[in-house]
């Protein structure tokens, strides 16, 4: 018998994205452990609510106008941080990308295998609008990059997948809530914020989830708008030239790339 039964909490921030939403909320209910499942909707006007309605009591969920994804996580966060132990873990997953069956099972193990660590990074798949992987190479390339992973890098550029984040609840009680002022490169601020209050985390090879590009996706349609705000979140943390020099040296490659796979 394991000696620890953590507790997760999942939080789906959510608008008009019915054509995935369903994929995403039973991505959650198929993990063999115990979930609490949160999702935060900014007022959808396609079939979302309809899709919510349907799960019953077996989901919590809101809708309501916010100021946006980061403002809807930070919403789920607060709707169990009293209450959730020190131990138990947090996520937060896009109504858009989905997890891989029984992950959360590999979590758990790894956390009690490195039970001085907080927070977790594992793998994760790109795939299309039809759920078909692609984009081979960027994923490869990131993974690469995860081999040598340290705070310093992150100056750089961010390899870390979001889907595949695990933080435990101690962590996001240290750390804190989300910054709403980001649109775009919430998640790496975070990173950077872990990094600086609880230090390294778990690096795992396997992938956990599945993120999913498509024609109304921020990185399709903002990805510029992205890496300038990434950039200026650099800049907050590290005042290092060269670090940011080669941070701007590497957004301008990846946007290249961006342009040549469209």
């Amino acid at each position: 018998m394991k000696k620890n039964n953590p507790h997760f909490y999942i939080v789906i921030p959510s608008f008009n994205q019915a054509q995935f939403i369903t994929q995403t909320i039973e991505s959650v209910f198929l993990q063999k452990k115990n979930v609490s499942l949160y999702v935060i909707d900014g007022k959808s006007t396609d079939d979302t609510l309809k899709i919510l309605k349907s799960y019953g009591s077996k989901l919590i969920w809101k809708s309501e106008k916010d100021e946006g994804q980061t403002d809807a996580i930070n919403k789920g966060i607060d709707q169990f941080l009293k209450h959730a132990k020190e131990n138990d873990i947090f996520a937060y997953i896009n109504s858009d990308d989905f997890y891989k069956v029984d992950v959360f099972g590999y979590v758990v193990d790894a956390f009690e295998k490195h039970p001085s660590k907080q927070w977790l990074i594992g793998d994760a798949f790109i795939v299309d609008t039809s759920g078909k992987k692609i984009q081979h190479a960027i994923r490869l390339y990131k993974r690469l990059w995860r081999l040598i992973l340290k705070k310093w890098l992150l100056f750089i550029l961010n390899p870390i997948p979001q889907p595949a984040v695990f933080i435990k609840v101690k962590a996001l009680k240290k750390v804190g809530l989300f910054n709403k002022q980001l649109h775009y490169t919430m998640d790496y601020e975070y990173w950077l914020r872990l990094y600086e209050k609880v230090g390294n985390p778990i690096v795992v090879p396997g992938a956990l989830a599945a993120f999913r590009i498509h024609s109304a996706s921020k990185g399709t349609t903002a990805f510029k708008k992205q890496f300038a705000e990434e950039y200026t979140v650099a800049t907050r943390y590290t005042k290092n030239k060269s670090f940011l020099f080669f941070h701007l040296l590497h957004n301008q490659f990846i946007i290249s790339l961006y342009r040549w796979l469209k």
